[in-house]
C-alpha cells in the first residue's frame, strides 16, 4: 500500500506499480481486509498514470 487517503468515513487505497505486465497486490488485498475500503486504485502504465493521481485533487478519488 503506497498512499490511504480518509476522508470522514471514507478510505481509499492507492497502489503504485511501475512497469507494464499484470501484477497482483497483496498489500492491498491485505488492507481492504482489515478496513472498509471504499475505493481503490491502481496507478499503473495504462491504467491511471501516476502523474495524473498526484496532480489531481484528492476529493475527485474519493467520488
Amino acid at each position: 500500500m503506497d498512499f490511504v487517503v480518509e476522508s470522514g468515513e471514507t478510505i481509499l487505497a492507492v497502489e503504485v506499480k511501475s512497469g507494464r505486465k499484470k501484477l497482483t497486490v497483496p498489500g492491498m488485498e491485505a488492507f481492504s481486509k482489515e478496513f472498509p475500503v471504499k475505493k481503490k486504485l491502481l496507478t499503473l502504465s495504462g491504467k491511471i498514470p501516476l502523474e495524473e493521481f498526484l496532480s489531481s485533487p484528492v476529493q475527485q478519488w474519493l467520488e
